[in-house]
């Protein structure tokens, strides 16, 4: 009755770690309740064009890497065993690391190991859930000579500018009128405001939710013992 009542004001949230029939029925209730577009938007998402550590692993073995670039992984630790990455790694001609530790397990084994500052030391920025840019700031200065994540790619990337301050305020500048005052307010509040990108409009598909709940296996209710 609740929901009914404050139909468009209300909202159904599954849990993160809920299957995918327990979303699907969350989104069919906020359609019903007619909550789409009110509170619930949604964005369009960058399709994906990577693919998994299993495919790399495949690649590398038929020899078809010959330079492997590790941004922050340690995955000779903590890849899946049946991989045998350490061995596949080692077909790659050329591998080189971004990381904190040099003698770690990946590092001791590429060719090249870039140290990398601690992320309360480095300039970035991300994307929040709907979309708006943010700003990541460095609470002290680099301890000792390593360098970020962003600064690491644009080397890598052949880029003129590497500061990954001067990266940051670029971004910025390109996806905000303001000058300086609009960066100083950036940085205090924490996001870019307008920087969000048009919800998308969206259809509920009938036939998703039917097959999606069809798909779905009851659990199996606890025994007395």
């Amino acid at each position: 009755k609740d929901l009914r009542a404050n139909a468009g004001k209300s909202l159904v949230v599954a849990g993160f770690e809920q299957p995918l029939a327990v979303h699907v029925l969350a989104y069919a209730i906020n359609e019903t309740l007619g909550n789409i577009g009110k509170t619930v938007v949604f964005n369009e998402a960058p399709q994906e064009k990577f693919g998994g550590i299993e495919a790399l692993a495949k690649d590398l073995v038929s020899g078809a890497v010959e330079a492997l670039v590790i941004v922050g992984g340690n995955p000779v630790y903590d890849a899946p065993a049946d991989l045998n990455w350490e061995a596949a790694q080692k077909k790659a001609k050329t591998v080189i690391r971004w990381g904190y530790y040099e003698g770690d397990e990946t590092g001791s084994t590429a060719n090249y190991h870039f140290p990398a500052t601690h992320y309360l030391e480095s300039w970035g920025d991300a994307r929040a859930f709907d979309g708006s840019l943010v700003p990541v700031q460095p609470l002290i200065a680099p301890l000792f000579d390593g360098i970020t994540e962003l600064e690491f790619l644009a080397r890598l990337g052949g880029f003129n500018e590497t500061n990954s301050y001067e990266i940051v305020r670029s971004t910025f500048g390109k996806l905000s009128n303001g000058g300086e005052e609009a960066w100083k307010k950036f940085l205090h509040e924490g996001f870019l405001a307008g920087s969000e990108p048009n919800p998308a409009s969206v259809i509920l598909n009938s036939g998703a939710v039917s097959k999606a709940l069809s798909a779905s296996q009851p659990s199996t209710a606890p025994s007395r013992d």
